[in-house]
C-alpha cells in the first residue's frame, strides 16, 4: 500500500533548462528561450500545485494554439482553461505541447523565423508602437525587426507591460535598458 501511495503522489517536476539544451545549441538563442520562459512564468508550484500555464501546457512561451504546431507536435492541442482552481473541458487560446522539448522547438522555431523579419502585422507593431514611440518606429513587413518591434509582436502593451519584458531581456544579455539598446536588431542580439 505505501508503494502505492508513493507512486500516486510522485510528482514529475519539468525542467526547462534540459528542454532548452536538448533542442537548442546556439547560446544566445538559449539565453532569449530561458529569459522568455521565466518572463511568461514556468513555475511547477503555482495554482495549488497544478502548475504555471506555461508549465501545465508544456508552453515556455505561452504561444496561441496554430494548427502548423502539428509538424513539431502532432499531439499538439489547445489548452483546458484553469477555473477555481480546477481544469475545465473549456478550450483556451494556449497551445499545449506533449513535452516540454516541443513547447522550445516551436518558441525556437517562431523566434528564429520572426528574427528573420517573417512576424505578422499586428496591432502591437504598427498602432501601440506609434502610439508609444512615432510613426517611425513601426515595423515594416519582410524586414528584421528591433528587439522593441519584436517584443511589441509577442508581448504586446495590451496584454503585457511590453518595456518591463523588453528591458527585462536586454538585462538578461548584459545590455542596459535604454532606447539605443531597445533598437538593436534581434537577429544581431542572437548572434
Amino acid at each position: 500500500m505505501i508503494r502505492l501511495k508513493n507512486i500516486l503522489t510522485e510528482v514529475t517536476v519539468k525542467n526547462i533548462d534540459q528542454a532548452i539544451n536538448s533542442v537548442i545549441s546556439q547560446n544566445n538563442l538559449k539565453k532569449l528561450v530561458k529569459a522568455i520562459s521565466k518572463k511568461e512564468g514556468w513555475i511547477a508550484t503555482a495554482n495549488a500545485g497544478l502548475g504555471s500555464r506555461a508549465y501545465r501546457n508544456n508552453n515556455p512561451g505561452n504561444l496561441d494554439f496554430q494548427s502548423s504546431f502539428k509538424q513539431i507536435d502532432p499531439n499538439v492541442k489547445r489548452e483546458k482553461k484553469l477555473q477555481s482552481g480546477k481544469l475545465t473541458d473549456q478550450d483556451g487560446r494556449f497551445a499545449h505541447f506533449s513535452t516540454p522539448e516541443f513547447g522550445v522547438q516551436a518558441l525556437r522555431d517562431k523566434i528564429l523565423r520572426w528574427s528573420k523579419g517573417k512576424m505578422p502585422i499586428t496591432a502591437g507593431n504598427q498602432s501601440l508602437i506609434a502610439r508609444d514611440f512615432g510613426e517611425e518606429f513601426k515595423w515594416k513587413k519582410g524586414t528584421p525587426p528591433t528587439v522593441l518591434q519584436f517584443m511589441y509582436t509577442y508581448a504586446p502593451p495590451n496584454e503585457n507591460s511590453s518595456i518591463n519584458y523588453i528591458d527585462y531581456i536586454l538585462s538578461e544579455f548584459g545590455l542596459q535598458a535604454n532606447d539605443a539598446n531597445r533598437n538593436l536588431p534581434m537577429i544581431s542580439v542572437l548572434s
